[in-house]
C-alpha cells in the first residue's frame, strides 16, 4: 500500500493490513514522476518480471494505491515430453484455423464427459494445485460454457468425474490481459464503492470523500511442456 505524502491514514487501517495481510505500507510523494516507476518496479519484482508498466500515471486527486501481486510457476506432475510435441491446426471459436504446437501426454487423469463438454484435470507437482481444461462439445462454444459459470454448475458438472486412462493433446499457449475492472465490479454490485457521494471509507480516513477511481487488472499465462507460469 502506497499513500500520498502527508495524507492522514488511520493507524488501525495500517496495522490491520500489516498484521492480517502482511502488507508493506509506505508514504510516498505522489507528485514525484519517479513514484510511478517505484510502484511499477515493485509489481515487476513480485511477478518475476512478467507484469510491467502497470501504472501509466498518478492522477492529481489520487491518495492511495493498494497493489496485490501473485506469481505462480509450477511443473506438471506428469510432464509433456518435448519430443512428442507436434504441429497441427487449431480452430478458434470465430472460425478459420491456424497452426499451433500441440503437446501430448498419456496417463491416468481425472476425466469428465457430458453433453456440454469433456474435461481433464492436470495436476502440478505434489497435486496441491491443478489446471482443469474444458473442451466444449461439438456445436457449442466457449461462450456457452462461460454463460453458465457459477459454483452450482461447477459442482454439478464435476460430481461425476472419474480417473481413467486419457491421451491428452493440448496446444501450447501464451496469453496476456490488461483492462479496467470498474464496470465489471459495478455490475457485480459494488457500485457504491465507486461513487464519490455514497462510498464510505472513513476507516481509512475519517474525513470521508474517498472512493475507488480505478481497479486495474493485468495477468499473464504461459503453458509449456514443463508446466505453467
Amino acid at each position: 500500500i502506497w499513500y500520498r505524502q502527508n495524507f492522514q491514514v488511520l493507524t488501525e487501517f495500517i496495522q490491520t493490513n500489516k498484521e492480517y495481510f502482511d502488507a508493506a505500507v509506505k508514504e510516498i510523494d505522489f507528485s514525484d514522476p519517479q513514484t510511478v516507476d517505484v510502484i511499477n518496479q515493485w509489481i515487476e519484482d513480485n511477478t518475476n518480471g512478467k507484469i510491467k508498466e502497470m501504472l501509466d500515471q498518478i492522477p492529481v486527486d489520487a491518495v492511495m494505491y493498494l497493489i496485490n501481486a501473485i506469481y505462480f510457476n509450477a511443473t506438471w506432475k506428469y510432464e509433456f515430453e518435448k519430443d512428442k510435441t507436434y504441429p497441427a491446426d487449431f480452430m478458434p471459436e470465430n472460425g478459420g484455423s491456424h497452426q499451433v504446437d500441440y503437446m501430448r501426454v498419456s496417463g491416468d487423469f481425472v476425466y469428465t464427459s457430458n453433453e456440454d463438454f469433456t474435461a481433464v484435470e492436470l495436476p502440478y507437482g505434489d497435486s496441491a494445485f491443478s489446471m482443469v481444461v474444458m473442451l466444449p462439445a461439438y456445436g457449442n462454444g466457449v461462450s456457452d460454457l462461460v454463460a453458465e459459470f457459477d459454483m452450482d454448475h461447477w459442482d454439478s458438472w464435476f460430481d461425476q468425474s472419474f480417473y481413467t486412462g486419457v491421451e491428452i493433446h493440448l496446444p501450447k499457449f501464451k496469453y496476456g490481459f490488461k483492462d479496467l475492472l470498474n464496470d465489471p465490479l459495478k455490475n457485480l454490485g459494488l457500485s457504491v464503492a465507486f461513487s464519490e457521494s455514497e462510498a464510505d471509507f472513513t476507516r481509512i480516513n475519517p474525513g470521508g470523500d474517498l472512493f475507488i477511481s480505478r481497479v486495474i487488472h493485468q495477468t499473464f499465462i504461459d503453458v509449456q511442456e514443463e508446466g505453467t507460469e
